[in-house]
């Protein structure tokens, strides 16, 4: 989590000169909770776990007064429950769609993007190790944009739903022991995906200001 971090306030400074220029560009700092928790699925089998958290942040240019696009949107999802840590890191690229033009101080949007993600589970015991997977990811979502004032900076409240899809089936993860049964070690060897509600707030800096 700390590289999460540490790779969001890089891409944050990093961004702040070309975004105070006017240039279209903007970048994103955000944070927010999963209302129902993150629900990880295996074979048939499906697993709802409670609470956890997200951070993310992006970095974008506005296309338009129509049209904003996250070059790159990196979101971090942590879950406690029953024993097991599962977290995720999606890298997605995702296209905006609202009217972030005009003299209105709603921005309303729609989003969708598509991108990569890499789930990481430990069942804190010491028999299973913790094992890490890379697969493909999207997200669909909404949001309202409220620009403050005759600043550069915007405070959003956004919706996004998240999926995290293993690429085949063939990673074996834990070796086949005695200890386990036929049915469970499919499961550990199965494809699996994570996917998670999110509701937070989200600080823009640059982009269009439409005011």
């Amino acid at each position: 989590m700390k590289l999460v971090i540490r790779v969001l306030l890089l891409s944050f400074f990093a961004s702040l000169a070309s975004a105070e220029e006017g240039s279209g560009a903007y970048v994103t700092i955000r944070g927010g909770y999963p209302p129902q928790g993150p629900t990880i699925q295996a074979v048939e089998q499906t697993r709802d776990l409670d609470g956890g958290y997200t951070l993310g942040g992006s970095i974008g240019f506005s296309l338009s007064d129509y049209f904003m696009f996250d070059l790159i949107s990196l979101d971090y999802m942590n879950n406690q429950s029953l024993g097991t840590e599962t977290s995720t890191l999606n890298i997605i690229t995702e296209m905006r769609v609202g009217l972030f033009g005009g003299g209105s101080h709603l921005k309303p949007y729609v989003a969708v993007g598509l991108g990569a993600a890499r789930a990481n589970f430990d069942v804190g015991d010491p028999q299973f190790p913790t094992f890490t997977k890379w697969g493909l990811a999207w997200e669909a979502g909404a949001g309202i944009d409220f620009p403050l004032g005759d600043t550069n900076l915007s405070l959003g409240l956004f919706y996004r739903y998240r999926s995290s899809v293993s690429v085949g089936d063939s990673w074996n993860p834990i070796p086949p022991s005695p200890d386990i049964t036929p049915d469970q070690q499919k499961i550990l060897n199965s494809g699996w995906e994570v996917s998670y509600q999110t509701i937070g707030l989200e600080l823009r800096f640059g982009g269009v200001r439409g005011l």
